[in-house]
């Protein structure tokens, strides 16, 4: 008879062996399954595709981090698809109206081939600059951080997740990048505009909604009504007076731009017009430019109460509550009409609608590595009766044909200006919830100054 620790040992010694064995079978399984990684062949993924299963359509969510060297923080920005339109989330839900920007993202990402496999070795990171910036706990400390994209489906499931790094040697276009989770370092396509994390890369500036045609400025303008004034005080509070530099206006009809002048007189009203001064090419050039495409940096959105009480200002000329803050007051002069701190622009259409653009208070800084100084804008539309004039009475009220014409005017003209006031509502509720930030150069572009407008 053996000893029992003899027999403990041996039963030991067996079951460490059947283990042994199970263990090698899951192994050689797993094998079959979860093939062994192999060594990198440099061409294995040249001149493919990086994403080559990436499906567009499926996109829900774009997201785009960098990190800022200088300041040595994190910038972001995310977008959203809501049924066929896209939202910057990181920005109120503002459209993201820069489909163009959109589309070649979209097309570097599911389109773009690989030039070059440049390194599989995980230390290479920082030279390339391509590390993940959600691994990063020591920002003082650590350089090479790159760019993270992600894009998600609807249920925020990744569908592509890239870091990308430096540009490769001159070339902005091309850039080192690497898919998240996995260490080789490729060489793409990849213009760095489209890495942006700038709101005013992601909209349209056409807020105006502005066409060509064949006026002067080659814009559907009209008429412009330059009114520089400023509301004295630190607040636009009623008592605080409106004290005037000038008032503009000019006509563009022609092609030619004729313009009428009026001085604020020694009681502060604003004097006769006179319309012997030119205009300055270069000022209306800018100012055009600037209406076509409104420089406009970021966006803040109203408060709820405030926005809700400026579309019914329009509407029914009840109170402008809660946009004193921001440098707007409803006007004494016509209760429908806004003023605001730093001076209006009117901009007439040749299509019947009105633009008011208000330039309330220097805005209170959104961004502490903001520099410059900002000025909140306010737009508004108002119809414009004056664009559809009554047609002619008959000069025959007997004459069955001329009071038919007439008849048939009159109801064209009323259906265009149903039309118009639809527009009008359309826009107001776009432009109600938001107010837009922009810069000082834009502010005196849009509201020149006398020297810079008139010769």
């Amino acid at each position: 008879m053996q000893p029992k620790g003899i027999v403990f040992v041996k039963n030991a010694w067996g079951l460490t062996g059947l283990m042994g064995l199970l263990a090698a079978g899951l192994a050689l399984g797993a094998a079959v399954v979860y093939p062994w990684p192999e060594p990198l062949e440099t061409s294995a993924q040249a001149n493919q595709k990086l994403f080559g299963e990436l499906d567009v359509k499926q996109v829900k969510t774009i997201a785009i981090a960098s990190f800022s060297r200088d300041d040595r923080r994190f910038e972001s920005i995310q977008l959203k698809k809501t049924r066929e339109s896209w939202f910057i989330t990181t920005a109120g839900d503002y459209p993201a109206g820069n489909v163009s920007r959109i589309a070649a993202l979209f097309t570097t990402l599911s389109e773009g081939t690989v030039l070059e496999i440049k390194s599989s070795d995980e230390s290479t990171h920082p030279l390339y600059g391509v590390i993940d910036s959600e691994l990063v706990r020591d920002l003082e400390n650590q350089t090479g951080i790159g760019t993270k994209v992600s894009l998600a489906d609807t249920n925020n499931r990744p569908l592509a997740q890239l870091i990308v790094g430096e540009a490769v040697g001159d070339n902005p276009n091309q850039r080192f990048v690497r898919v998240v989770g996995q260490p080789n370092v490729y060489v793409i396509e990849l213009p760095g505009s489209l890495l942006s994390t700038e709101v005013s890369d992601w909209v349209d500036h056409n807020l105006l909604d502005l066409k060509l045609s064949d006026t002067g400025t080659g814009l559907e303008v009209a008429k412009l009504q330059v009114d520089y004034y400023v509301i004295e005080g630190d607040s636009v509070a009623e008592e605080n007076s409106k004290k005037y530099n000038y008032r503009a206006l000019l006509d563009l009809k022609n092609k030619v731009a004729t313009l009428s002048l009026f001085k604020p007189t020694d009681e502060g009203n604003l004097g006769d017009p006179v319309t012997t001064r030119s205009v300055k090419t270069p000022g209306l050039n800018a100012l055009a430019t600037n209406l076509s495409q409104i420089p406009f940096s970021a966006v803040v959105k109203k408060p709820e109460v405030a926005a809700n009480a400026f579309l019914a200002a329009i509407d029914q000329n009840s109170d402008l509550s809660g946009l004193d803050d921001f440098g707007f007051r409803k006007s004494s002069d016509s209760p429908s009409r806004i003023e605001s701190k730093n001076g209006q622009l009117t901009v007439s259409t040749s299509g019947g609608v009105d633009w008011i653009l208000s330039f309330g208070s220097v805005a209170k800084s959104i961004d502490v590595a903001q520099s410059q100084i900002n000025y909140y804008l306010l737009i508004t539309a108002s119809p414009n009766d004056s664009a559809f004039p009554q047609p002619p009475e008959p000069t025959d009220a007997e004459n069955s044909d001329q009071k038919r014409d007439y008849e048939r005017a009159l109801k064209r003209r009323a259906d265009s200006l149903a039309a118009i006031n639809e527009r009008v509502k359309q826009y107001n509720e776009r432009h109600a919830p938001w107010l837009y930030l922009i810069s000082e150069d834009a502010l005196l572009a849009l509201r020149p100054d006398e020297v810079n407008l008139i010769q």
